[in-house]
């Protein structure tokens, strides 16, 4: 385990509560606005299940590595503090203990899944938190980035399967929306035509008769 996971879980597990969004952090937010920071370094690393959004990723020797960019799971509210309730259950109280006892950790990580299952955080990764993670972002540096950034990441929280059924649901309605009024505006128009036609001629001869030597 690397120096600074195992000293960021002992203060968690020595401390007895959760963190909740920690914005006093550099990297916040590295996933989501609104996240729980308590398990920034994941008890279950690596847990090499792509279904938290979770991959494997090149590393420039050629290597691999497990990425966490992309998953939410463990940052979400709900999910952080079942496991801080399932680290009571099993009596996992110490840094050891995740590191030891690696069947227990396997069973947690499965009704965990179980209860809350994750959703994948690849298609729902903000924008705002990848730039901030990517680029240390900079809203000050253009105005509009603040405005654009916080809509994007406010509308692409939600699952994305709530997304499309919400535009598949908005499509169909202009449908029918547009089937009604369609054809009462036609059938408007030609009542018009008749009167407006006449009032051309009207004015026509009233052109002609009134040019005439």
């Amino acid at each position: 385990m690397h120096p600074l996971a195992y000293e960021r879980l002992k203060r968690v597990l020595n401390d007895k509560k959760l963190v909740g969004r920690d914005e006093t952090c550099d990297y916040y937010p590295c996933h989501f606005r609104g996240q729980d920071c308590t398990w920034c370094f994941c008890p279950f690393y690596p847990c090499e299940d792509e279904q938290t959004g979770g991959e494997w990723v090149l590393k420039k020797d050629g290597g691999r590595i497990w990425s966490c960019s992309y998953c939410f799971w463990i940052h979400k509210s709900e999910v952080a503090k079942e496991l801080w309730r399932a680290f009571r259950r099993f009596g996992i109280a110490r840094v050891e203990d995740i590191e030891e006892r690696k069947e227990d950790l396997k069973k947690i990580f499965s009704l965990l899944k179980e209860k809350y299952p994750p959703s994948t955080g690849k298609y729902v990764f903000t924008v705002e938190s990848k730039l901030s993670h990517k680029s240390r972002f900079n809203p000050l540096r253009n105005p509009f980035d603040i405005v654009s950034t916080k809509i994007i990441s406010m509308c692409l929280q939600f699952n994305i399967h709530i997304i499309l059924l919400f535009a598949f649901s908005l499509f169909s309605l202009l449908s029918q929306l547009h089937s009604l009024i369609l054809p009462q505006l036609h059938h408007q128009l030609s009542h018009l035509q008749d009167p407006l036609i006449s009032q051309v001629h009207r004015l026509q001869s009233c052109q002609e008769v009134h040019h005439t030597p």
